[in-house]
């Protein structure tokens, strides 16, 4: 018993030594029979060579076909690329498993033709390495940084709009020319702002040359007649004051009455009309005599552009506004009961843009 633990404690201590040895020795028998059978005539034997004039008449072997297969295999032929449509023995038609019963189904097929149950649409895959909203395949186009979120909010030329805006509305982010309208920014800022004539037409007294005119400013006070009350006192043509209006014409109108107190009785009430006109712009407004209520002149606005730091015009018919070298005229502005409607036409291009606000209820 002791020797054969002897035994077996002597190859567990020396076990790589014997492995080893046995190695070695597989090697040096392996280069023996290569160096043995290195010779042509050990390998074939007595094996008698074929040849054309060999005693037995066999023919020498024919290499065409062998050449001919070692040419297309160092060459192959090219096969054309198969489409979805068109399939070929070495390729079939590209098919995907249906959504519903995972049949194989052809690529195209938007329903199952087993189950017959309409197929989700292909849905492809958009990367955003820095997670900023933007594609790396849009960001690359335009030659952001794929993996700088902070470029989405730039403005890279300098049009007002950040480079995610312009993705959002399909716009170049590089070119200032190309951006989302300016005019989906702009909106009406109340309340409004009315301007009325400062005077009233009192009445008009015939002169060889036509007629003289008495307007009466109500909130001046007449240093001359020490009343409160202007009176302006022109012809045609000639300023109101310093008002900037001048009379452009007169009618003569009268009307019949009935007497307060006299059932039945009438009298001719003067009703004339003058027209003055502003000298700056051409504006005219009829003015019937004695009417003392306050005559609007215009109609002011402010337009707000909500862009960056934001602007605002305070406009009347008539003006121009300029969005960053789009000017834009102003064509009417409306007041009724439920809103105020201004329109704006490109001075330019003639196109219209509608701004409407609501009124307060």
């Amino acid at each position: 018993m002791i020797a054969s633990a002897n035994k077996k404690n002597f190859f567990a201590a020396h076990y790589e030594v014997v492995v080893l040895l046995v190695g070695l020795l597989a090697l040096g028998g392996g280069i023996a029979f290569l160096m043995l059978g290195s010779d042509e005539e050990r390998v074939t034997g007595n094996i008698p060579k074929l040849a054309a004039d060999a005693p037995t008449g066999v023919e020498k072997v024919n290499m065409e076909l062998h050449e001919y297969l070692l040419r297309i295999t160092r060459n192959p032929f090219e096969l054309s690329a198969v489409t979805e449509k068109e399939a070929s023995y070495l390729a079939s038609e590209r098919r995907v498993y249906c959504a519903e019963c995972a049949a194989p189904i052809p690529a195209e097929e938007k329903v199952c033709t087993v189950c017959h149950k309409e197929q989700p649409s292909e849905v492809k895959v958009v990367y955003d390495s820095d997670g900023d909203g933007l594609p790396d395949e849009w960001e690359k186009r335009y030659g952001f940084n794929i993996n700088d979120a902070a470029d989405a909010d730039l403005d890279s030329d300098g049009d007002l709009f950040t480079n995610r805006e312009e993705f959002e509305a399909g716009t170049d982010p590089t070119n200032e020319k190309v951006h989302p309208p300016y005019t989906n920014y702009l909106e009406i800022a109340l309340p409004l702002k009315e301007t009325t004539l400062p005077f009233y037409f009192h009445g008009a007294t015939p002169i060889p040359a036509g007629h003289r005119f008495t307007f009466i400013d109500p909130n001046k006070f007449d240093k001359v007649r020490q009343l409160k009350g202007t009176r302006y006192s022109v012809v045609t043509g000639e300023e109101i004051g310093d008002t900037g209006f001048a009379v452009k014409d007169y009618t003569q109108l009268s009307e019949k009455r009935g007497v307060k107190g006299a059932k039945g009785n009438t009298k001719e009430v003067d009703v004339s009309i003058a027209t003055v006109v502003r000298k700056s712009d051409g504006k005219e407004i009829a003015l019937r005599v004695g009417d003392r209520k306050p005559q609007a002149v215009d109609v002011k606005v402010t337009i707000r552009f909500n862009r960056m730091d934001g602007q605002d015009f305070e406009v009347i018919t008539g003006d121009e506004i300029d969005l960053k070298g789009e000017k834009y005229r102003v064509k009417s502005i409306v007041k009724d009961v439920n809103a105020v409607r201004v329109m704006l036409e490109h001075s330019t291009l003639g196109t219209k843009v509608p701004l409407t606000k609501p009124l307060e209820q």
